[in-house]
């Protein structure tokens, strides 16, 4: 019974915007705008939270960097591997590896698991996915496209990302302990934590909301550079619809795993 409780939320939020979708209540812009409003606007406020307010130590730089590096290894093996597909595509599918849907699944059906409290966990896997995806993949694409890197593009891609700045700003706080200053002020603490509260507890609800009116090709993807063509997009699309239904199926069975069905 707790699984059930569990994951009726998840999928009644899905068909609330399969159901909006039908009966043609938002348009696709709007929908794009949700996506923009939790992942690039609120979602840059859950990291900083995080990361400011976690306890950091040496373990979560090893595990980083252990990310990183199976997320590159990962890449290079998907370019052997997938030299079986057609070459327009065999190119396009090892970024697909790593970007996939951009944490547009597994964030809201992990938070409606353990709770925005635990979110603390995912620090590692935020962070070397925003290293990998803001620096290794444009990188690569630069390299792919003209042959050469260029210098400036690339750090400003990477400086003027929320995730990069929300990410950069919580390790100032957390390190320099003006976090921990503005916590214990008895005026600014309340202030903080209840707007911190308020912006990051609807990111789950949209994200979920979006991926049920549709799951098609977001036009925030790191790789939309070298999406030129209408097979790449319906490819791409294809893949993220896949990796959905794939991950809604692997976290009802966990749920009843962990949780029992009864």
């Amino acid at each position: 019974m707790q699984a059930i409780a569990k994951l009726f939320p998840v999928f009644f939020v899905l068909l609330m915007g399969l159901y909006a979708k039908k009966r043609n209540w938002i348009s696709h812009e709007q929908n794009d705008g949700i996506k923009s409003l939790a992942l690039g606007i609120l979602f840059p406020f859950l990291i900083y939270n995080i990361v400011a307010s976690a306890s950091l130590d040496k373990q979560i730089g090893v595990e980083i960097v252990y990310l990183i590096g199976i997320w590159i290894l990962v890449y290079f093996l998907g370019r052997i591997f997938c030299r079986i597909m057609p070459k327009e595509l065999s190119e396009l599918s090892p970024f697909l590896l790593l970007t996939c849907e951009g944490g547009a699944v597994a964030l809201p059906l992990y938070i409606s698991v353990v709770g925005s409290a635990y979110a603390v966990n995912l620090i590692p896997f935020d962070l070397a996915g925003i290293l990998v995806n803001f620096i290794f993949v444009p990188t690569v694409l630069q390299l792919k496209q003209s042959n050469k890197l260029q210098f400036l593009p690339l750090v400003k891609n990477v400086v003027s990302a929320p995730f990069v700045i929300a990410a950069v700003l919580g390790f100032i706080t957390n390190l320099t302990g003006l976090q921990d200053i503005l916590l214990k002020n008895e005026i600014i603490g309340p202030l903080y934590e209840n707007t911190i509260a308020t912006l990051t507890a609807p990111i789950a609800v949209l994200i979920l909301f979006s991926l049920g009116y549709s799951i098609n090709l977001k036009k925030s993807l790191q790789i939309k550079d070298i999406l030129d063509n209408e097979e790449k997009e319906e490819f791409v699309s294809a893949f993220i619809s896949m990796f959905l239904l794939i991950a809604l199926a692997v976290h009802v069975a966990l749920n009843f795993y962990f949780r029992g069905m009864f």
